[in-house]
């Protein structure tokens, strides 16, 4: 047994936080007996379409390390490869305003129309407007309180469907797996371990969110609060992070971001659709076809030229 199977087994036996604990104590040395084939398990996640990685592993974001007890590994659904990319974490309450929730979709959009995925916990609320947000133009991760193969809320499932196709749902607990209120706390740290930036659009005083910041500024991410209205009881939180010294995002730009290297293939797009323009075809679906590429696809990268200014929307999806 390998210590990619060991680290696996302890999971399946003991849950996440117990096999931490227990493998940094004890390493490869164990004290009981395992009462789990790890080829088996192995073989049943990938029946269940899940794959996973290990602290050890070339796919497990570098970023996690940096936790005081990082996960020993993630399992995942989706685009595996969405790891690899930079990512900034917008959370909020679960009872999100009308306000918090045009903030989310906005600022989740532009961000992954430039290209950063998007990290949220698919709960109710600002989550799920920031998972929203992100797919309308780019990529976006799901950090679930619960094992794959449970969606919850159960609401949310029609998203975590989204989210798969465009993205990921990861969880650092056994695929089945009920969520539990002490779940979301070591849900929350991974937020905070992904995102180079930490967004909060809406959070109550004593909101939960606010353990997703103390893990954040434990590990020296930058704090971002959407200032809200101070009549508003789910701004109190941000508007107090700002006094406490929270950056206030008032402006996509305040966030200085560097631009997203993209790859050959992608950098080329533009100029097709450019030059496709430029010969009337102005529809975003008409375009799709001629470049014979998912409409998503195109959509995504009409909103980013967008930004750049290289086109301008009118009317119901039409582009000049």
């Amino acid at each position: 047994m390998d210590r990619r199977q060991l680290k696996l087994a302890l999971v399946y036996q003991l849950g996440p936080a117990k096999a931490i604990n227990y493998y940094y104590a004890q390493g490869q040395k164990i004290s009981f007996r395992l009462e789990c084939d790890p080829s088996t398990l192995m073989e049943e996640l990938q029946l269940q379409g899940i794959w996973w990685v290990t602290d050890e592993d070339e796919e497990y974001p570098a970023a996690l390390r940096e936790l005081h007890q990082p996960p020993l590994l993630l399992f995942g659904q989706g685009d595996k490869q969405v790891l690899k990319k930079p990512m900034i974490s917008v959370i909020g309450s679960r009872k999100g305003t009308e306000y918090g929730r045009q903030v989310a979709v906005q600022v989740s959009n532009q961000l992954a129309a430039r290209g950063y995925v998007v990290v949220s916990g698919l709960a109710y609320g600002i989550d799920s407007f920031a998972h929203q947000g992100a797919l309308r133009s780019g990529l976006t991760i799901a950090v679930l309180g619960n094992g794959l193969g449970r969606i919850y809320p159960a609401a949310n499932r029609s998203l975590a469907e989204k989210i798969i196709n465009r993205g990921c749902l990861l969880s650092e607990f056994w695929p089945g797996t009920e969520p539990k209120p002490w779940h979301f706390p070591m849900r929350n740290r991974i937020i905070a371990g992904l995102g180079q930036k930490l967004i909060v659009v809406e959070a109550a005083e004593n909101s939960g969110t606010l353990i997703t910041v103390d893990y954040a500024l434990e590990l020296g991410r930058e704090v971002w609060a959407v200032p809200g209205p101070i009549t508003s009881i789910y701004s109190k939180g941000t508007n107090n992070l700002i006094k406490q010294g929270a950056m206030p995002l008032c402006d996509l730009e305040d966030l200085d971001l560097p631009p997203v290297k993209e790859n050959t293939a992608d950098s080329e797009l533009p100029t097709r659709i450019l030059s496709l323009i430029n010969r009337g075809f102005t529809d975003a679906v008409a375009l799709a076809r001629e470049l014979n590429l998912n409409l998503d696809i195109v959509m995504a990268e009409l909103t980013r030229m967008e930004l750049r200014g290289q086109v301008i929307r009118f009317g119901n999806n039409f582009w000049a």
